[in-house]
């Protein structure tokens, strides 16, 4: 099901963040292909950035990721920095939440078994970045095949969707729609504060 409510809470803590980008913002660099629906989407980035506080930019072991939900680790593969990280949902085998640039908890490897809100690392700043990006993939063939990238916004379960709602996050703030960027498509990636949603603290 491409509208499954399946991330049972938070996994990442609001309290460490300032902004979050927009699914199909222009920051960063394209990440595109298709959506949930099966449409191909092009030049945008179809993930979220999760920008840090001033007091936590270029930080290693200080910005927990947590399991949105029971499952496996089924990706970790080395990035620029740190890893990304993948967990397959136990009981909806078909979705992965995808964390890049993040460092896996000790002990955890690929095959590992998870609990929801366990946390499974931490992001990856090192050299002074100032973010990490998650995303949620959804593969109707499994998790090996015909990969459709999806805002984890989207898929909150009602008592989580509240919590980020209290910061100032909602489908409404955090995703752009796909007939508004094939309108306005991103002709460049650059830092702009039109591609991020402020953390209301």
């Amino acid at each position: 099901d491409p509208g499954q409510k399946l991330i049972e809470t938070a996994f990442f803590d609001l309290g460490q963040y300032t902004a979050v980008s927009k699914f199909r913002s222009c920051e960063g660099h394209d990440f595109s292909g298709l959506n949930a629906q099966g449409d191909s989407e092009s030049g945008r980035s179809m993930k979220h950035y999760l920008q840090a506080r001033s007091d936590l930019v270029g930080s290693t072991g200080k910005l927990a990721v947590r399991a949105p939900f029971d499952g496996r680790i089924e990706m970790l593969e080395p990035d620029q920095r740190g890893h990304r990280l993948g967990i397959v949902n136990a009981a909806h085998p078909n979705w992965m939440l995808l964390f890049f640039h993040t460092d896996p908890a000790s002990g955890l490897e690929l095959g590992s078994t998870v609990k929801v809100g366990q946390t499974v690392g931490n992001g990856n700043l090192a050299g002074g970045s100032e973010n990490f990006d998650v995303t949620l993939k959804w593969s109707p063939g499994g998790n090996s095949q015909q990969e459709r990238w999806d805002s984890p916004i989207l898929h909150l379960t009602d008592s989580v969707a509240a919590d980020f709602a209290r910061h100032g996050l909602t489908p409404d703030t955090l995703v752009v729609g796909k007939s508004v960027r094939d309108a306005s498509p991103c002709h460049e990636f650059r830092h702009s504060t039109d591609n991020w949603t402020a953390v209301r603290q």
